[in-house]
């Protein structure tokens, strides 16, 4: 492995880890300001403002994450890969998951644009789309990450699943205010769908076999550069990785992405 594709795979990493995280603070933010969550010592903590602003910050690092990608000479993903769902070489139903998730993402973060034209209640309606927003990024996280089982990727994963699931549950259940509406149905739904995504995540990504399996057999997902006419930016990349020293492969090709032996 080159230092170029070390590079490009940790930042790749990192940049979906971030913007995983910071994709479950605007939920969380966002349930928390519909529950009134605030104490008269620390009233305007929560506020649309911080709640706005962690969602822009969250695009970036989806753009940052979406990028190094692309520019991953190991997986060598074609401009259409990246743009158009559910045509990956590589695990193509759980990289189509996350860039559905994606284009979900930047409608909404546009939508503030058309409020005007389409009115504030239904722009609101609109923002539930983040909620599926959130279970097919933390499907397409699970599904597709080299850190899965990891016990700090599990960590991640798994908290933030109980923390929008606790604060969905909350939501429906109860009315936030006197008068208000409860919806039970709803709230259960919450639950069985958290359980349902939790049993195919022990029978599935955490197995050791799940290498293989999500790839439909096709081992780590790497493509040789017979396989496809190289790009623009893969032709950077190969300028780019012959002046850098290269190094012996280790974690990575150690790891999930290449365990061809599954």
């Amino acid at each position: 492995m080159s230092n170029w594709s070390a590079i490009t795979w940790d930042v790749a990493r990192a940049g979906g880890f971030t913007a995983f995280l910071l994709l479950t603070l605007s939920v969380a933010l966002g349930l928390a300001l519909s529950l009134q969550l605030q104490a008269p010592r620390w009233p305007r903590l929560i506020n649309n403002e911080l709640h706005n602003f962690v969602t822009v910050v969250t695009l970036v690092f989806i753009g940052v994450h979406v990028l190094a990608v692309w520019l991953d000479p190991f997986t060598q993903f074609g401009l259409n890969e990246i743009l158009t769902p559910f045509t990956s070489h590589y695990r193509p139903i759980w990289m189509g998951l996350g860039i559905v998730a994606a284009y979900l993402a930047l409608a909404i973060a546009l939508s503030v644009y058309i409020r005007p034209r389409i009115g504030y209640a239904w722009w609101r309606r609109l923002h539930y789309l983040t909620f599926a927003i959130y279970a097919l990024t933390l499907v397409h996280g699970v599904a597709t990450g080299s850190d899965t089982r990891t016990w700090w990727g599990i960590a991640i994963y798994g908290g933030s699943a109980l923390l929008v699931t606790a604060l969905l549950w909350r939501r429906l259940a109860r009315p936030v205010t006197p008068g208000g509406r409860a919806h039970p149905a709803l709230a259960n739904f919450t639950l069985a769908a958290s359980f349902i995504l939790f049993v195919w995540a022990l029978l599935g990504p955490l197995q050791s076999n799940w290498n293989a399996s999500a790839n439909n057999g096709n081992g780590s997902g790497q493509r040789s550069s017979s396989d496809t006419a190289p790009s623009s930016a893969q032709v950077v990349i190969s300028t780019t990785a012959a002046v850098l020293p290269s190094t012996e492969a280790t974690s990575r090709e150690a790891g999930s992405l290449d365990e061809e032996s599954e």
